[in-house]
């Protein structure tokens, strides 16, 4: 895919950690060196452990807020993993949006437990993999739909897994990263996932989406060599991946 970058300035990004640039800040970060090439000034809203729901809210609200470069940007997107969910969650005497994970709830052995293991019966709440999913589809529908009523070049790309499920028969298959895999039947599961989880919503949502130098996932193009892709950033792109990533972005949209 192409994008014309005639009267564009601004690039605005989202994600999470992959995207964020982690302990490396924005020289661990895709979007920081995609900006220089472009030559377009970087808005990146990613922010470290979020969710889809996140991620595509965050794109929404900036251009809401800001309808003056609505003319004036390209978006681009690293999705993150589907079991990351959006939630209100009461710290102290406040309640924080926050994105909240399976094992947010669990007590690990000889590790530090979940953030949230206190409200260890809420965990039944953020463990059906399938609805994470659900979720994922929606978000991305609505991020789509938005930009393409307001004529915003945007591209996608999944930052630690392939987002896009696939279908056989009564089967639909998650796809994990290193090519680990969760199968599930949908006649096990309430009929309302069927009516997302389709190959039209695949067909429709999916028409953005790049891959990293013929890899799934930024996490997938990593574990090419990863002690080389993610020295100095503890499990995340490091700038020479970064800049390996940008600028496989940049071949395919200019």
């Amino acid at each position: 895919m192409k994008i014309d970058l005639e009267g564009r300035k601004y690039l605005i990004t989202s994600g999470c950690s992959f995207t964020d640039g982690f302990n490396m800040k924005e020289k661990g970060s895709w979007a920081y060196y995609l900006s220089n090439l472009l030559g377009l000034e970087l808005r990146n809203k990613a922010r470290g452990g979020s969710g889809n729901e996140y991620i595509s809210d965050s794109i929404i609200i900036e251009l809401m807020n800001h309808p003056q470069i609505r003319n004036e940007c390209i978006v681009g997107v690293a999705w993150s993993d589907v079991s990351r969910l959006m939630s209100s969650i009461q710290e102290g005497k406040y309640n924080v949006l926050d994105t909240v994970q399976p094992h947010d709830f669990l007590i690990f052995e000889n590790t530090d437990e979940g953030k949230y293991v206190k409200y260890k019966d809420a965990s039944m709440f953020f463990s059906d993999i399938p609805f994470c999913v659900y979720k994922t589809y929606l978000a991305i529908t609505k991020l789509n739909y938005f930009l393409d009523s307001l004529n915003i070049p945007y591209f996608y790309i999944d930052a630690i897994n392939k987002n896009k499920i696939t279908y056989q028969g009564d089967k639909f298959t998650i796809h994990g990263h290193s090519n680990h895999r969760m199968e599930f039947n949908f006649s096990d599961w309430p009929p309302q996932y069927s009516s997302v989880l389709n190959q039209k919503f695949n067909d429709e949502i999916f028409r953005n989406v790049l891959k990293i130098h013929e890899h799934d996932s930024i996490l997938d193009f990593m574990f090419t060599d990863y002690d080389k892709y993610e020295k100095g950033n503890p499990g995340h792109p490091n700038d020479i991946a970064s800049k390996e990533i940008a600028q496989n972005i940049y071949n395919q949209i200019i």
